[in-house]
């Protein structure tokens, strides 16, 4: 069983913005699979699917970004899943726009709502894939990921969606190296 956590925050003043990137892959990935969303548990919008022959649960925590590690506790509990079943996907002001990177463990880098699903979880010992958005060139960052996306930057989405999809698909069914081949190419992202 694994366990693919899509972090945000909800309510529609937050839905299409770049600190949500992680809610909208983990609902294109139900909805690539067939999975439905829409059971509540643990402070979180679940389902349960099958893909590449490997039982997933994806969630998304209604918790907020800053607390989403008490709904990954509970998640865990709940289902009996260890930390290195999970999947975090979330976003990265540290990656460019439309670069992936996937990793087994790693620190919180900053990231509020990895800060606390690693201090809940006791373990920075969590894959996660991060998905750059890039930082912006004036302004605060706090306002620049509750933002939208601009409309060139949603053009740059459909490539990261198709990486993601790719790359999630290939730790399900082939494992890690596979799946760090596809999703941590940066040629893949700059054409």
């Amino acid at each position: 069983m694994k366990l693919v956590v899509g972090l945000g925050n909800p309510g529609q003043k937050y839905e299409n913005t770049r600190h949500n990137i992680g809610f909208r892959m983990v609902a294109l990935l139900a909805k690539e699979h067939g999975i439905r969303l829409g059971e509540n548990r643990c402070c979180a919008v679940t389902g349960r699917g099958s893909i590449n022959g490997v039982d997933i649960i994806i969630a998304r925590p209604m918790t907020y970004m800053n607390r989403s590690g008490l709904s990954c506790r509970c998640l865990g509990f709940h289902h009996s899943v260890s930390p290195g079943d999970f999947i975090m996907v979330y976003d990265d002001v540290d990656l460019p726009p439309g670069q992936l990177r996937f990793r087994l463990s790693g620190g919180h880098g900053g990231h509020k709502g990895m800060l606390s699903v690693i201090s809940h979880l006791k373990t920075c010992h969590i894959p996660r894939i991060r998905l750059g958005i890039g930082r912006p060139v004036a302004g605060e960052v706090s306002d620049y990921v509750l933002g939208p996306f601009s409309m060139v930057e949603e053009k740059e989405l459909k490539r990261t969606e198709e990486k993601f999809l790719t790359g999630i698909e290939a730790y399900l069914g082939k494992g890690v190296q596979e799946a760090m081949t596809i999703m941590n190419r940066r040629e893949y992202n700059n054409p």
